[in-house]
C-alpha cells in the first residue's frame, strides 16, 4: 500500500515537531513555516529511483554483451560490448557513448580500437571523466605477446569522439591482462594488470599510471602492493579520484586465512605515488574476496566483498565503506542487502558519488528467475549508511545478471546487463539508467516517524 505524507504539513493542523508551535512571539503563519522547516531537517530523505531509459546498441546482435562495463559523468555515459563481432573479427569488441538531453538518451558515438583484431575484447573496462573516455582491451595481442593488453583514450570534440593515443605497459609481457580495469580523473589514467608477474610472484598483479602532457600520454608510475604475493590479482579493479588511487587485490591472503582480499590506497605528491594504506575488512575471513570491486569519491572508498559469508548464509556478499581523515582510513560502514540470500554475490560491482553508494548483486535470484540480478542503493545520514532503494530491471529474466556492472554520478545510476536476452538474441545485453527523485509518498508500510493520524492511504 502507498501512503501519502503530504497531509503532515496540512495548514489546518500544525505539525507536531517540538515547541516551536507554542511560541507566542511568532505569528501563526511564520510559526507553521518554522515548524515545517524543523520537521524537514529532522526527517530521513524520501527518494525513489525511477527508470529513465533502457539502452541498446545501435547495431545489436547475439553475444555482444552490451553492458559489460559502464561509466557515467554528467550527461554522458559509456557502455561497452566486449563480445561484439566487428569487421575486425569475432570478439573484437566496441563501446558506445550516449548523451542525455532533456531527459532523453541518444547514442552519440560508437568507439572501436584503431588497430582492432579478433578476440581483443575492446571494452573489457571503461571509464569517463569530463570530455575524456578510456576503453581497455585486456586481451589485445601486442608486440609483447598474446593477451598482453592495452588501453585506448578518447577525447570529445563537439559531439565527436576522437582517438587520443594507445597505452601499453612499459614492461609488457604476454598474458599480463593490462586493461583488466581502468580509471580516469582529470588528465590521469590508471590501468590494472591483474595477471602481471612480479619477479617470481606469478600473477601478483600491478597497476600503471599515465598522465596527459601537452601532446600525448606518458607513463608516470608503476604501482605494486607493498606485500605482494603470488596470485593476489592486484589490479583486478582500480579507481581514481584526483591524487588518490585505490586498487583491489581480491585474492590476497590474510595473516591467517587465504583469499580474504584487501585494497590498497595510493596518493600522489609532486608527481610521485606512494602507498598510503592497505584496507581490510574488520571481520575478514578466508574466501571473502574483499577487493573484488572498488570505487572512490573524495574522502570515501567503497570496497566490495562479493564472497563474504554473512548471517544470511554462504556467499551473499557485502560491501564496506571507508573514510579518510588526516591521511588515515577507517571503516565507516558495512553494507548488506536487506533481503540477502546465499550466493547473491552482493558487492561484485560497486560505485560511489558523494554520499550515494550503488551495489550490484548480479546473482540475486528474484521473482524473475535465478540470477536475474538486482541493485541496491545506500545513502549516508549523519555518518550512518542506510539502504535507500532496491532496484530491479523492468524487463527481467533468469540469467540476465542485472547489475553486473554499475556506475553512479549525482542522482543518476547506470546498470549494465550484459547477459540480457533481447530481440537481437541471447546475451545481446542492455543498459538501464535510473534517476533519483524526491517524493511525497512511501511504498510499503508507513515509516515509524510519521504520526499515525497523519497517515492516509491512496
Amino acid at each position: 500500500m502507498t501512503y501519502s505524507i503530504a497531509a503532515r504539513y496540512s495548514t489546518s493542523v500544525e505539525p507536531e515537531c517540538g515547541s516551536a508551535r507554542r511560541s507566542p512571539a511568532i505569528r501563526p503563519a511564520a510559526r507553521l513555516a518554522f515548524a515545517i522547516a524543523v520537521c524537514v531537517l529532522a526527517l530521513p530523505p524520501t527518494a525513489r529511483w525511477n527508470e529513465q531509459a533502457q539502452l541498446f546498441a545501435g547495431d545489436p546482435s547475439s553475444g555482444d554483451g552490451f553492458g559489460t562495463a559502464v561509466a557515467i559523468y554528467g550527461n554522458t555515459l559509456v557502455t561497452s560490448s566486449s563480445g561484439d563481432d566487428t569487421p575486425a573479427g569475432d570478439l573484437a569488441g566496441s563501446a558506445y557513448v550516449f548523451a542525455r538531453s532533456d531527459g532523453v538518451w541518444s547514442q552519440q558515438a560508437h568507439l572501436y580500437a584503431s588497430d582492432a583484431e579478433a578476440s581483443d575484447q575492446f571494452g573489457t573496462a571503461v571509464a569517463i571523466f569530463g570530455g575524456r573516455i578510456v576503453v581497455a582491451a585486456r586481451s589485445d595481442t601486442t608486440g609483447a605477446g598474446s593477451y598482453a593488453g592495452s588501453a585506448y583514450p578518447f577525447v570529445r570534440s563537439g559531439t565527436t569522439w576522437i582517438a587520443d593515443g594507445h597505452l601499453f605497459a612499459d614492461d609488457a609481457s604476454a598474458y599480463d591482462s593490462f586493461g583488466r580495469s581502468v580509471g580516469i580523473s582529470g588528465d590521469t589514467i590508471v590501468v590494472g594488470a591483474s595477471l602481471d608477474d612480479i619477479g617470481a610472484l606469478n600473477e601478483a598483479g600491478s597497476a600503471y599510471v599515465f598522465v596527459r602532457g601537452s601532446v600525448s600520454w606518458s607513463q608516470q608510475d608503476h604501482l605494486f602492493a607493498s606485500d605482494a604475493g603470488a596470485e593476489d590479482r592486484f589490479g583486478n579493479k582500480v579507481a581514481i579520484h584526483g591524487d588518490t588511487i585505490v586498487v583491489g587485490a581480491q585474492y590476497w591472503d590474510g595473516p591467517s586465512a587465504n583469499g580474504t582480499g584487501c585494497a590498497y590506497v595510493f596518493t600522489r605528491s609532486a608527481g610521485n605515488w606512494s602507498q598510503q594504506a592497505r584496507l581490510v575488512a574488520d571481520d575478514f575471513e578466508a574466501g571473502d574476496e574483499f577487493g573484488c570491486a572498488v570505487a572512490i569519491s573524495g574522502e570515501l572508498i567503497v570496497v566490495g566483498s562479493c564472497q563474504d559469508n554473512t548471517v544470511a548464509g554462504s556467499d551473499p556478499g557485502s560491501a564496506y565503506v571507508f573514510v579518510r581523515s588526516g591521511g588515515a582510513w577507517t571503516q565507516q560502514g558495512h553494507l548488506f542487502a536487506d533481503d540477502a540470500r546465499p550466493n547473491d554475490h552482493f558487492g561484485a560491482s560497486v560505485a560511489i558519488s558523494g554520499k550515494t553508494v550503488v551495489v550490484g548483486a548480479f546473482a540475486d535470484d528474484t521473482a524473475a528467475g535465478d540470477s536475474a540480478g538486482s541493485v541496491y542503493v545506500f545513502t549516508r545520514i549523519a555518518g550512518v549508511w542506510i539502504q535507500q532503494a532496491h532496484i530491479f530491471a523492468s524487463h527481467p529474466a533468469a540469467g540476465d545478471e542485472f547489475g553486473g556492472a554499475v556506475a553512479v554520478y549525482g542522482d543518476t545510476a547506470v546498470m549494465g546487463v550484459p547477459e540480457d536476452a533481447t530481440a537481437a538474441g541471447n546475451h545481446a545485453g542492455s543498459t538501464y539508467v535510473y534517476t533519483k527523485s524526491f517524493l511525497d509518498t512511501f511504498v510499503g508500510e508507513p515509516p515509524a516517524w510519521l504520526p499515525a493520524r497523519r497517515r492516509s492511504s491512496k
